[in-house]
């Protein structure tokens, strides 16, 4: 049994790396942009100030081209960079000699084969590659430091639900690689647009990495937790938790991350608009100076009662207006209640049909919330610490 396990694990090892040597994911078209943005992830929304990596001991498992390890060694830090794919570990050394950095080493070597352990080991984008991501975790949990840090990357079962299903539907008119980059092309070309102007790939490694890899076992945060075990603690994470959470900060139960995933994995799920797009929307609705109308209205009124506040009885003389059409909740609830009538209409069209590729193309394009934009959140960062 365990034989015939690991032949099903190499199989699948030699198919990731087989894809990655021809269209490799990390190779970037826009390369200072991406170290850019690689930079804000850690410093900006992960809140780890870069010159705290100054000294430390950095290994940076499934490294790809190296854009994280080399952040963390312009800053002062020791970094050693590891990959199974010969030709990545190749471009991620002629970066670092271009960019004269003399304080990274990289090697070819298999993901359970790094026994080495550092004071911030990062792995990005590569858990949810392996068989079972979950022993990958517990390796990469062995090889941290006490007191170390551990940042991880990789897409959650629920709010990578829409690229999952995207991934089923290209296989409906044939499983060969030709057969699943034809239907892509055609039923996602916005997605892959989208994904080559903000991940700056190519069009051919979008489709490789999110198509034609079969090999994707999203993660689920709760067995995340579970598998890292009292022993590590959540530093910060990108996204962040999505709960109107503002009790104080000495009330240190709103540091309990472990229960308020649901809420958080619903709107990543079914995330269709950008941020800046839902906050627009929200802006447009005056609820904001409507929110801050009332505030005026309230504060500084020394020895007034309620009464005087509503009916205007002091100095301004205007009194309170309704408030009761201010719309706190971005159209967040609306909006996931049309996803979901649209998500069973499509299980519908599929369970009811065998339709062409013309047919699903005139489906999809009657959608307004699913298959749309974003495409639900695609990939989580996090950083945890080890307490002990």
């Amino acid at each position: 049994m365990k034989i015939i396990i690991k032949k099903k694990q190499n199989a699948i090892k030699d198919r990731v790396l087989k894809l990655y040597k021809k269209e490799n994911p990390s190779y970037l078209t826009i390369k200072k942009i991406q170290i850019k943005r690689r930079t804000d992830i850690i410093q900006k929304l992960l809140n780890f100030p870069l010159r705290f990596f100054k000294g430390l001991e950095v290994g940076d498992i499934a490294c790809g081209t190296g854009e994280f390890a080399i952040i963390a060694a312009k800053n002062a830090a020791k970094v050693k960079g590891y990959d199974f794919n010969s030709i990545a570990i190749d471009a991620a050394k002629q970066k670092c000699k271009k960019l004269k950095i003399k304080n990274t080493s990289f090697f070819v070597k298999e993901f359970f084969d790094v026994k080495n352990k550092f004071d911030f080991l990062m792995c990005t984008n590569a858990l949810h590659h392996l068989p079972n991501p979950y022993t990958g975790l517990k390796h990469l949990k062995s090889n941290v430091k006490k007191d170390g840090f551990l940042m991880v990357s990789f897409g959650l079962d629920s709010s990578n639900l829409q690229h999952n299903l995207m991934k089923l539907i290209v296989r409906n008119w044939g499983t060969k690689d030709s057969d699943i980059i034809k239907a892509s092309k055609y039923l996602f070309s916005d997605h892959i647009k989208r994904c080559v102007k903000y991940g700056t790939r190519s069009s051919e490694a979008v489709i490789s990495d999110q198509f034609t890899n079969s090999q994707h076992y999203f993660l689920n945060m709760h067995k995340v937790y579970k598998t890292l075990g009292k022993q590590y603690e959540l530093h910060s994470m990108w996204p962040p938790i999505f709960m109107p959470r503002g009790d104080s900060a000495l009330n240190d139960t709103i540091l309990n991350t472990k229960n308020y995933l649901f809420a958080s994995e619903l709107l990543w799920a079914s995330k269709t608009l950008d941020d800046s797009s839902r906050l627009k929307n929200f802006s447009n609705y005056q609820n904001y100076q409507n929110f801050q109308n009332i505030i005026k209205k309230i504060n500084h009124k020394t020895d007034f009662s309620m009464n005087d506040v509503l009916n205007g009885k002091y100095k301004n003389r205007k009194n309170i207006k309704k408030f009761d059409n201010i719309d706190f909740s971005f159209g967040i609830n609306v909006h996931i209640t049309k996803f979901n009538i649209e998500l069973n209409k499509l299980f519908s069209f599929f369970k009811k049909k065998s339709p062409t590729l013309k047919e699903t193309k005139k489906f999809l394009s009657k959608n307004n919330y699913i298959f749309k934009n974003t495409n639900g959140l695609g990939i989580n960062y996090l950083i945890f610490k080890k307490t002990n």
